[in-house]
């Protein structure tokens, strides 16, 4: 599918009413998880000779997502 054929979908899209958008996006959520294949498992120094130093704690605290009493209430 080209981006021109794209464009005309997102455009068309635009125009349906709310519930017809959730339907269109459960189809496509559906969809997706059908294609998706069985997971597998990481595989243990994998990616340990790329030349990157390993993420450390504080990189993990970092970024942790610490939300507000404001993000909690959809505001």
């Amino acid at each position: 599918m080209n981006t021109k054929e794209i464009s005309l979908i997102k455009d068309r899209v635009k125009a349906l009413p709310a519930e017809q958008k959730v339907e269109l996006i459960k189809f496509l959520a559906d969809s997706l998880s059908a294609e998706t294949t069985a997971s597998v498992p990481m595989q243990f120094g994998k990616y340990a000779d790329s030349g990157r130093p390993m993420a450390s704690e504080s990189d993990f605290r970092i970024a942790e997502w610490h939300p507000t009493d404001r993000d909690l209430n959809g505001n």
